[in-house]
């Protein structure tokens, strides 16, 4: 038999009754997905493409790496299953270019060592393969042999070198001099004072600039965050903005840290929480909802802070045949349903895009008289 790649060619999974199988499992963020599915969504910013791998490996390891596949799935981070679908679609792609992988061997992981520390200059795919093989070991499912696990114990992979920018003070890829940072926040107030930035560009801007956090935690932002319903013991208001943590392999917005701003910045995101509202208002009513005061604020409360408007949109045309139907409880139950989760928030990699943005409109310089980078 023929055993040529061909793009096009997945597994036909059937059981011995010849009906096509199915195996709904759970991900971590709380969605069902079918484990014979050619693409399962993980989490409502990620769908990883398990028949595009399939493709790429003999139909003898298919069982095997579906189901540690799916165990990776129900307890790891949707980032993190999708970093490793993408290091075995370039492992097939490196190894056996022209032909399915037909088995794990040590002499190709060794290979593949050599092939990926020329390529990246580290090993950094190998890192995610290793824990991958030795859990499908571990679960007991063919394919991966105790050679294989004993050859991947005893490799010490490099790692991308951690700090070197922070260390050596980079100006171009090191942290922010603090007289960088007076200027940049300086350029980005006058450029949004000029109109040339938006509101949500300027205050995703003075967020980092004065927190450090990472993209993923304001990405992750709600308007309840910016809680101005807390008194000090002398009487006087404190101003905070809860911060969700953004760790590896967490739960969305499980752990918070608390930040206390002064009045001057905390105005600024109170002031991108209403416009907030005023759009949600605005779409609303134009989507042909009348909503008591109560459950507005409900709403408006778990609307993120800095909301991806198309898929908000999206999800209330999809609700406005329910309502026309007179369907009212169950399209609210949908609609509360979306403002709680994940799905109206904007990806980490647009607030990186938005900071990119207001560097530029802003103008600064760096510490070498070039733009900030």
């Amino acid at each position: 038999m023929n055993d040529e790649f061909s793009p096009d060619s997945t597994a036909d999974h059937r059981n011995s009754g010849g009906t096509l199988q199915s195996q709904i499992e759970t991900s971590k963020e709380g969605i069902d997905f079918d484990v014979y599915a050619d693409s399962w969504q993980l989490s409502n910013h990620i769908t990883i493409y398990v028949g595009e791998v399939l493709t790429l490996y003999d139909v003898k390891l298919h069982h095997g790496l579906i189901q540690t596949l799916a165990h990776y799935a129900r307890n790891k981070a949707d980032s993190t299953c999708n970093g490793l679908c993408n290091g075995l679609l370039h492992y097939g792609m490196t190894m056996h270019p022209k032909q399915r992988v037909p088995a794990w061997r040590s002499v190709d992981l060794q290979n593949y060592r050599v092939k990926i520390c020329n390529e990246f200059g580290d090993e950094r795919n190998l890192q995610r393969l290793r824990p991958f093989l030795k859990s499908w070991s571990n679960l007991r499912h063919p394919g991966v042999e105790t050679d294989v696990i004993d050859e991947l114990k005893a490799m010490k992979l490099k790692a991308p070198e951690k700090g070197r920018a922070v260390r050596s003070n980079d100006p171009e890829e090191g942290p922010l001099e603090p007289t960088e940072l007076h200027m940049l926040s300086r350029d980005i107030a006058t450029a949004y004072q000029s109109s040339e930035l938006s509101l949500p560009s300027f205050s995703i801007a003075i967020f980092h600039i004065a927190t450090g956090r990472r993209p993923a935690q304001s990405a992750a932002l709600k308007c309840r965050d910016v809680d101005d319903t807390s008194v000090s013991r002398n009487g006087k208001p404190v101003l905070w903005t809860h911060v969700p943590r953004c760790k590896q392999g967490g739960k969305f917005r499980a752990e918070f840290r608390s930040i206390d701003w002064t009045p001057e910045f905390f105005a600024i995101f109170k002031l991108q929480r209403q416009m907030v509202g005023v759009e949600f208002s605005r779409l609303l009513e134009k989507h042909g909802w009348n909503l008591q005061s109560q459950d507005f604020m409900e709403l408006h409360a778990q609307m993120p802070l800095f909301p991806m408007w198309s898929r908000v949109i999206a999800t209330l045309g999809k609700l406005e045949t329910q309502l026309e139907a007179g369907a009212h409880g169950a399209a609210m139950a949908e609609l509360r349903k979306a403002a709680a989760g994940s799905l109206w928030h904007q990806y980490s990699s647009a607030i990186t895009r938005s900071l990119q943005e207001a560097v530029e409109k802003a103008g600064s310089l760096s510490r070498s008289g070039t733009p900030l980078n």
